[in-house]
């Protein structure tokens, strides 16, 4: 699972070999350093069960009892609490700076950092298919980002939509 503010800068798929059944595989929430001894659920890896989703469902009532928890908590709770979470690096789920190596940047924060899809217009096609620095700030993630929908815009044929986004220059 991939939160919709996720952006992965490099291939994932071999993650995939590091789910194990009943267990949660996820990126620390902090960077290395900062004491934060859980994860974030922006990327999960879980393999598909119907005895883990019931337990889950059956904590999550447990604890809506007080308070109505969010997914973050909710898992937390069930599968960091219960030593069932399979954590791997903090690169898979860089926030609000750059971090090396970078595999993958999450716009999370509730509004602390820019996020593209905030912007009240994009860069001109020109702009982003000359851009080829390197992830040097948050800027250049972001630019990168609206480089790759323009990609996937043109590779689907959604032109018309994408005239409809206003312009700006870098």
């Amino acid at each position: 699972y991939l939160d919709s503010d996720y952006f992965p800068t490099s291939p994932l798929d071999h993650l995939f070999d590091l789910v194990q059944p009943e267990k949660l595989t996820a990126a620390y929430g902090s960077k290395p350093g900062v004491v934060d001894p859980c994860f974030n659920a922006g990327l999960v890896g879980l393999v598909p069960n119907t005895e883990t989703y019931n337990k889950v469902m059956e904590h999550w009532k447990h604890l809506s009892a007080s308070s109505c928890p969010d997914d973050q908590r909710l898992l937390w709770y069930y599968f960091a609490d219960h030593d069932n979470w399979i954590p791997i690096s903090y690169s898979y789920n860089v926030r609000r700076e750059r971090y090396f190596p970078m595999k993958s940047f999450h716009f999370a924060g509730h509004g602390r950092e820019p996020r593209p899809w905030d912007w009240k217009a994009r860069p001109s096609d020109a702009e982003l298919l000359a851009y080829d620095r390197p992830m040097d700030s948050v800027m250049d993630i972001i630019t990168l980002w609206w480089k790759y929908l323009l990609i996937v815009v043109r590779e689907n044929e959604l032109n018309e939509f994408w005239m409809s986004v206003k312009h700006f220059t870098l």
